[in-house]
């Protein structure tokens, strides 16, 4: 989806692809119509990153929750605009463009999720869970085994861990580590 503006930021330009998505006329979205394309929760912050564009012309890239007359929902869309500037560097025109991104917003939510339950799971199994990189530095230790070993993931991570090993265990211990990177399999 394409648009412009002239230099004050007033929209002058929509393609068919933007009015067919939003079911709005040009008339409703050119000079500041455009806000109403957008969730109303959106609208005003929205617009003020518009306007702070406008002033400085630095870049405007946005993601905002925008009208989709085909289910008549808010979709989320990235929106970003570019200044075109003259010889002087005076802007003469912004170009701009709307990318439908919402089902990529859905699948973070829906990883953010999942990982935020997965954490719950681990930190309430009653045992010591963690894991580490194929060359065994450590990038992950549930709350059980720190408070076991008495420590923080700050000093477990990378190669901290192995200060909770007695000192006889870990020259065998290490060379394991080195056996099972060396040969890429599990041990």
């Amino acid at each position: 989806m394409l648009w412009s503006a002239t230099p004050d930021g007033a929209i002058d330009y929509c393609n068919a692809r933007l009015l067919e998505y939003s079911g709005l006329s040009a008339e409703n979205i050119m000079d500041g119509g455009w806000v109403n394309l957008l969730h109303p929760d959106d609208r005003e912050p929205t617009a003020q990153i518009w306007m702070r564009c406008i002033a400085t012309g630095e870049p405007y890239t946005v993601e905002v929750r925008q009208f989709h007359v085909a289910d008549h929902t808010h979709r989320w869309v990235l929106t970003t605009a570019l200044p075109l500037r003259d010889a002087d560097g005076r802007i003469v025109q912004w170009y701009g463009s709307c990318v439908d991104i919402h089902d990529r917003k859905s699948a973070e939510q829906a990883l953010h999720t999942s990982e935020r339950k997965l954490q719950a799971i681990i930190e309430a199994i009653p045992a010591l869970v963690w894991s580490a990189h194929a060359d065994g530095s450590a990038d992950f230790a549930n709350q059980h085994y720190l408070d076991y070993v008495g420590t923080r993931m700050e000093e477990m991570a990378g190669w901290g861990w192995t200060a909770a090993v007695h000192p006889n265990d870990l020259p065998a211990m290490t060379e394991d580590w080195q056996r099972i990177f060396a040969s890429g399999r599990a041990g």
